[in-house]
């Protein structure tokens, strides 16, 4: 027969188990405590450094948009007096032409009051002068060169009208050429920037 030993295993006394117990609850929380408290440090080194991080990230953000804030609101002030600029150029040009074409017209009217006084002033001293003759044949003379002469001094004020409708054009023009030159040469700078 095999001998079969048997182990007692030996039982703890009941204070003896609930002392057993406690120390491993107190080393459990020693251990616990040591434990948490490195975590929670770690965790709060780790929260802090993160948050100083972001809020760098943050400071610099904001003053990299303030920076850039700044110089468009200074290139939007500069592209506003170039546009304001550019206008008042443009109007400066419209009225020195305008003020071309007025002075123009006042001389065309002026000229064209002294020929009508003329032409008026030609006829009744043509008049005059057909009452005076005696014949039908001076008659037919007078007005052969009344007419001769009318139509002579007709095409000379036709010709000089043209000459000075030319000139009044190139002098409405002249400040609107000069202009759109001048914005023609910006275009191809900033185009060519």
């Amino acid at each position: 027969m095999a001998d079969t030993k048997v182990k007692k295993v030996a039982k703890k006394k009941p204070a003896q188990a609930a002392a057993a117990t406690q120390g491993a609850s107190i080393v459990a929380e020693t251990v616990n405590a040591d434990t948490l408290d490195q975590g929670m440090t770690t965790m709060t080194d780790t929260v802090k450094t993160v948050a100083a991080e972001a809020a760098e990230k943050a400071t610099e953000f904001l003053k990299d948009a303030q920076a850039k804030a700044q110089d468009a609101f200074a290139k939007s002030g500069e592209t506003a007096k170039d546009v304001l600029s550019f206008h008042k150029a443009n109007a400066e040009a419209v009225v020195e032409a305008a003020k071309a074409a007025a002075a123009g017209l006042q001389t065309a009217a002026q000229d064209g009051a002294a020929l009508t006084r003329k032409h008026w002033d030609d006829s009744v001293a043509h008049v005059k002068a057909l009452t005076a003759l005696r014949s039908p044949a001076d008659l037919m003379k007078a007005q052969a060169d009344f007419i001769r002469t009318q139509f002579d001094a007709g095409v000379a004020e036709v010709s000089k009208a043209s000459e000075f409708g030319v000139k009044l054009a190139g002098d409405v023009i002249a400040p609107l050429q000069n202009r759109y030159a001048v914005v023609a040469e910006e275009v191809k700078a900033r185009l060519a920037a």
